[in-house]
Protein backbone atom coordinates (compact mmCIF):
# COMPACT_ATOMS: atom_id res chain seq x y z
CA UNK A 1 0.00 0.00 0.00
CA UNK A 2 0.98 3.63 -0.54
CA UNK A 3 -0.53 7.45 -2.14
CA UNK A 4 -3.50 8.20 -0.87
CA UNK A 5 -5.97 6.82 0.71
CA UNK A 6 -9.65 8.33 1.41
CA UNK A 7 -11.65 7.86 5.03
CA UNK A 8 -14.93 8.07 5.15
CA UNK A 9 -18.14 6.64 3.95
CA UNK A 10 -17.44 7.69 0.19
CA UNK A 11 -13.77 6.73 0.09
CA UNK A 12 -11.48 3.78 0.17
CA UNK A 13 -12.29 2.97 4.15
CA UNK A 14 -15.02 3.78 5.98
CA UNK A 15 -12.84 4.41 8.74
CA UNK A 16 -9.01 4.84 10.10
CA UNK A 17 -9.20 1.51 12.59
CA UNK A 18 -9.87 0.06 9.15
CA UNK A 19 -7.54 1.12 7.16
CA UNK A 20 -4.71 0.92 9.90
CA UNK A 21 -6.16 -2.57 9.78
CA UNK A 22 -5.18 -2.91 6.24
CA UNK A 23 -1.84 -1.51 6.28
CA UNK A 24 -0.69 -4.15 8.96
CA UNK A 25 -1.58 -7.22 7.33
CA UNK A 26 -1.01 -5.53 3.45
CA UNK A 27 2.33 -3.77 4.56
CA UNK A 28 3.64 -0.60 2.64
CA UNK A 29 5.72 0.06 -0.33
CA UNK A 30 5.88 3.32 -0.18
CA UNK A 31 4.57 6.70 1.94
CA UNK A 32 0.74 6.69 2.49
CA UNK A 33 -1.60 9.28 3.35
CA UNK A 34 -5.03 8.73 5.16
CA UNK A 35 -7.27 11.91 4.08
CA UNK A 36 -10.22 12.63 5.90
CA UNK A 37 -13.25 13.31 3.91
CA UNK A 38 -16.09 15.62 4.76
CA UNK A 39 -18.03 12.28 5.05
CA UNK A 40 -15.57 11.09 7.58
CA UNK A 41 -17.86 10.44 10.89
CA UNK A 42 -15.63 9.14 14.15
CA UNK A 43 -18.57 7.25 15.61
CA UNK A 44 -18.04 4.46 13.31
CA UNK A 45 -14.35 3.94 14.53
CA UNK A 46 -12.85 1.49 17.26
CA UNK A 47 -11.59 3.35 19.79
CA UNK A 48 -9.03 3.98 20.88
CA UNK A 49 -7.54 3.51 17.08
CA UNK A 50 -4.26 1.41 17.29
CA UNK A 51 -1.37 3.05 15.65
CA UNK A 52 0.97 0.19 16.78
CA UNK A 53 3.96 -1.91 15.72
CA UNK A 54 2.65 -0.36 11.70
CA UNK A 55 5.18 -1.38 9.44
CA UNK A 56 6.67 1.74 8.98
CA UNK A 57 10.38 3.22 8.05
CA UNK A 58 12.02 6.58 6.71
CA UNK A 59 11.18 5.66 3.16
CA UNK A 60 7.26 3.96 4.24
CA UNK A 61 5.76 7.15 6.18
CA UNK A 62 2.07 7.18 7.49
CA UNK A 63 0.49 10.65 7.16
CA UNK A 64 -3.14 11.44 9.07
CA UNK A 65 -4.70 14.34 7.68
CA UNK A 66 -8.13 16.20 6.72
CA UNK A 67 -8.55 16.00 3.08
CA UNK A 68 -8.28 19.23 0.94
CA UNK A 69 -11.10 21.62 1.13
CA UNK A 70 -12.52 19.81 4.74
CA UNK A 71 -12.12 22.90 7.16
CA UNK A 72 -13.64 20.74 10.06
CA UNK A 73 -12.92 17.37 10.94
CA UNK A 74 -13.61 15.69 14.41
CA UNK A 75 -11.61 12.67 15.95
CA UNK A 76 -13.94 12.36 19.02
CA UNK A 77 -15.39 9.58 21.57
CA UNK A 78 -15.31 8.68 24.73
CA UNK A 79 -12.57 5.24 25.63
CA UNK A 80 -10.86 5.25 29.03
CA UNK A 81 -7.60 4.33 27.56
CA UNK A 82 -7.17 7.20 24.68
CA UNK A 83 -8.61 7.97 21.55
CA UNK A 84 -4.95 7.36 19.63
CA UNK A 85 -2.48 5.40 20.80
CA UNK A 86 0.63 5.79 19.18
CA UNK A 87 3.53 3.05 19.46
CA UNK A 88 4.87 3.15 15.76
CA UNK A 89 8.03 4.67 14.13
CA UNK A 90 7.52 7.78 11.35
CA UNK A 91 3.64 8.46 11.76
CA UNK A 92 2.75 12.09 11.73
CA UNK A 93 -0.58 13.18 12.65
CA UNK A 94 -1.40 16.67 10.33
CA UNK A 95 -4.20 19.23 11.00
CA UNK A 96 -4.18 20.84 8.24
CA UNK A 97 -6.69 20.48 5.12
CA UNK A 98 -4.45 18.85 2.26
CA UNK A 99 -1.36 19.45 4.82
CA UNK A 100 -0.66 23.15 3.61
CA UNK A 101 -1.35 26.36 5.22
CA UNK A 102 -1.75 27.19 8.79
CA UNK A 103 -5.22 26.54 9.81
CA UNK A 104 -6.18 23.79 12.30
CA UNK A 105 -8.88 22.02 10.58
CA UNK A 106 -8.60 18.36 12.98
CA UNK A 107 -9.89 17.96 16.75
CA UNK A 108 -8.91 15.31 18.35
CA UNK A 109 -10.95 14.76 21.64
CA UNK A 110 -11.87 12.24 24.48
CA UNK A 111 -14.89 12.65 26.99
CA UNK A 112 -13.80 10.38 29.20
CA UNK A 113 -11.26 10.72 32.16
CA UNK A 114 -8.13 9.40 30.01
CA UNK A 115 -5.70 10.73 27.45
CA UNK A 116 -6.47 11.75 24.27
CA UNK A 117 -3.25 10.64 22.81
CA UNK A 118 -0.87 8.19 24.35
CA UNK A 119 2.64 7.87 23.10
CA UNK A 120 4.78 4.42 23.93
CA UNK A 121 7.86 3.30 22.19
CA UNK A 122 7.92 5.26 19.46
CA UNK A 123 10.41 7.30 17.16
CA UNK A 124 10.40 9.93 14.50
CA UNK A 125 6.78 11.02 14.93
CA UNK A 126 4.84 13.98 15.08
CA UNK A 127 1.48 16.18 16.11
CA UNK A 128 0.49 19.33 13.94
CA UNK A 129 -1.71 21.72 13.47
CA UNK A 130 -3.89 20.00 16.01
CA UNK A 131 -6.51 20.70 18.42
CA UNK A 132 -6.22 18.31 21.29
CA UNK A 133 -9.04 18.13 23.43
CA UNK A 134 -9.47 16.38 26.91
CA UNK A 135 -10.33 15.87 30.75
CA UNK A 136 -8.20 13.33 32.00
CA UNK A 137 -8.54 13.71 36.05
CA UNK A 138 -5.06 12.15 37.21
CA UNK A 139 -2.21 14.12 38.18
CA UNK A 140 -0.28 11.54 36.21
CA UNK A 141 -1.93 12.24 32.82
CA UNK A 142 -2.38 14.37 30.31
CA UNK A 143 -4.44 15.31 27.41
CA UNK A 144 -0.93 14.33 25.62
CA UNK A 145 0.88 11.65 27.23
CA UNK A 146 4.38 10.04 26.60
CA UNK A 147 4.84 7.08 28.36
CA UNK A 148 8.02 5.45 27.74
CA UNK A 149 10.59 4.74 25.14
CA UNK A 150 10.06 7.80 23.34
CA UNK A 151 12.58 9.42 20.82
CA UNK A 152 12.13 12.34 18.18
CA UNK A 153 9.00 13.54 19.25
CA UNK A 154 7.58 16.39 17.75
CA UNK A 155 4.75 18.49 18.81
CA UNK A 156 3.71 21.29 17.38
CA UNK A 157 1.29 24.64 16.45
CA UNK A 158 -1.56 22.29 18.45
CA UNK A 159 -3.53 23.90 21.27
CA UNK A 160 -4.23 21.77 24.27
CA UNK A 161 -7.11 22.61 25.96
CA UNK A 162 -10.27 21.55 28.29
CA UNK A 163 -13.57 20.19 26.77
CA UNK A 164 -15.85 22.69 28.57
CA UNK A 165 -15.76 24.54 31.40
CA UNK A 166 -16.47 21.45 33.72
CA UNK A 167 -14.05 19.22 31.86
CA UNK A 168 -10.84 20.61 32.56
CA UNK A 169 -7.42 18.12 32.83
CA UNK A 170 -5.22 17.85 35.58
CA UNK A 171 -1.94 18.12 32.98
CA UNK A 172 -2.22 19.37 29.24
CA UNK A 173 0.67 17.25 28.33
CA UNK A 174 2.66 14.74 30.90
CA UNK A 175 5.90 12.95 30.50
CA UNK A 176 6.77 10.20 32.42
CA UNK A 177 9.86 8.23 31.55
CA UNK A 178 13.47 9.45 31.30
CA UNK A 179 13.45 7.31 28.43
CA UNK A 180 11.89 9.62 26.89
CA UNK A 181 14.27 11.84 24.47
CA UNK A 182 14.52 14.31 21.67
CA UNK A 183 11.13 15.14 22.41
CA UNK A 184 10.20 18.79 21.58
CA UNK A 185 6.90 20.91 22.09
CA UNK A 186 7.24 23.76 20.30
CA UNK A 187 4.34 26.77 18.93
CA UNK A 188 1.23 25.34 20.92
CA UNK A 189 -1.20 26.82 23.15
CA UNK A 190 -1.60 24.98 26.33
CA UNK A 191 -4.82 26.57 28.27
CA UNK A 192 -7.41 25.63 30.98
CA UNK A 193 -6.40 23.10 32.87
CA UNK A 194 -6.23 22.58 36.38
CA UNK A 195 -2.82 22.20 37.97
CA UNK A 196 -0.29 22.02 35.27
CA UNK A 197 0.38 22.95 31.41
CA UNK A 198 3.15 20.47 30.82
CA UNK A 199 3.92 18.41 34.15
CA UNK A 200 7.07 16.64 32.79
CA UNK A 201 7.57 14.12 35.88
CA UNK A 202 10.82 12.42 34.33
CA UNK A 203 12.48 12.61 30.61
CA UNK A 204 15.40 12.67 29.23
CA UNK A 205 16.57 15.36 26.42
CA UNK A 206 13.48 18.09 25.76
CA UNK A 207 12.89 21.07 24.06
CA UNK A 208 10.06 23.57 25.32
CA UNK A 209 9.49 26.72 22.86
CA UNK A 210 7.64 29.36 21.70
CA UNK A 211 4.78 28.64 23.46
CA UNK A 212 1.77 30.39 25.12
CA UNK A 213 0.59 28.32 28.94
CA UNK A 214 -2.20 29.75 30.23
CA UNK A 215 -5.97 29.83 31.39
CA UNK A 216 -9.33 31.47 30.56
CA UNK A 217 -10.59 30.13 33.49
CA UNK A 218 -9.28 29.41 36.61
CA UNK A 219 -7.80 26.57 37.82
CA UNK A 220 -9.56 24.30 40.77
CA UNK A 221 -6.20 23.10 42.50
CA UNK A 222 -4.30 24.95 44.95
CA UNK A 223 -0.54 24.27 42.78
CA UNK A 224 -0.91 25.61 39.78
CA UNK A 225 2.10 25.73 37.19
CA UNK A 226 2.82 26.72 33.97
CA UNK A 227 5.64 24.05 33.56
CA UNK A 228 6.45 21.37 36.37
CA UNK A 229 9.79 19.86 36.07
CA UNK A 230 10.76 17.44 37.86
CA UNK A 231 14.01 14.50 37.60
CA UNK A 232 14.74 15.48 33.92
CA UNK A 233 18.11 16.18 32.18
CA UNK A 234 19.31 18.01 28.92
CA UNK A 235 16.16 20.57 29.33
CA UNK A 236 15.71 23.71 27.11
CA UNK A 237 12.91 26.03 27.75
CA UNK A 238 13.11 29.67 25.97
CA UNK A 239 10.83 31.97 23.98
CA UNK A 240 7.49 31.27 26.34
CA UNK A 241 4.72 33.28 27.28
CA UNK A 242 3.62 31.73 30.18
CA UNK A 243 0.52 34.12 31.99
CA UNK A 244 -2.93 34.60 33.43
CA UNK A 245 -2.33 31.70 35.99
CA UNK A 246 -5.02 31.96 38.43
CA UNK A 247 -6.83 29.35 41.00
CA UNK A 248 -10.57 29.51 42.04
CA UNK A 249 -9.06 27.85 45.40
CA UNK A 250 -9.19 29.20 49.24
CA UNK A 251 -6.08 29.52 51.16
CA UNK A 252 -2.56 29.96 50.04
CA UNK A 253 -2.42 28.97 46.60
CA UNK A 254 0.86 28.25 44.78
CA UNK A 255 1.37 29.64 41.83
CA UNK A 256 4.96 29.10 40.05
CA UNK A 257 5.34 29.86 35.86
CA UNK A 258 8.22 27.37 35.99
CA UNK A 259 8.74 25.02 38.46
CA UNK A 260 12.32 23.10 38.57
CA UNK A 261 13.17 20.01 41.28
CA UNK A 262 15.80 17.30 41.10
CA UNK A 263 16.80 18.67 37.69
CA UNK A 264 19.80 18.78 35.83
CA UNK A 265 21.41 21.17 32.63
CA UNK A 266 18.65 22.97 32.49
CA UNK A 267 18.13 25.92 30.33
CA UNK A 268 15.81 28.64 30.81
CA UNK A 269 16.19 31.90 28.89
CA UNK A 270 14.09 34.22 27.25
CA UNK A 271 10.37 33.86 28.95
CA UNK A 272 7.74 35.97 29.64
CA UNK A 273 6.14 35.11 32.79
CA UNK A 274 3.34 36.84 34.32
CA UNK A 275 1.52 34.87 37.15
CA UNK A 276 -1.85 37.34 37.78
CA UNK A 277 -4.49 38.53 34.88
Amino acid sequence: MSGIKTIGSSGDYPTLTAAVSAISSQGLSGPIILELLSTYNSSSETFPINLSSLPTDATKTITIRPAAGVTSALISGSNTTAIITLSSNYVTIDGRAGGTGSHKNLTIRNSANAKTIGINNSQNCSIKYCILEGAPLSSSQGIVFLDANNNSILIENSDIKNIDASNKPYNGIYLKENTNNSITISKCKIYNFNSAGINIYNSGSLTISEKEIYEVEPATQSFVYGVYINQTSQCNIFKNKIYNLTTNTTGSPYIRGIYVSSTSAVSIYNNVISIGP
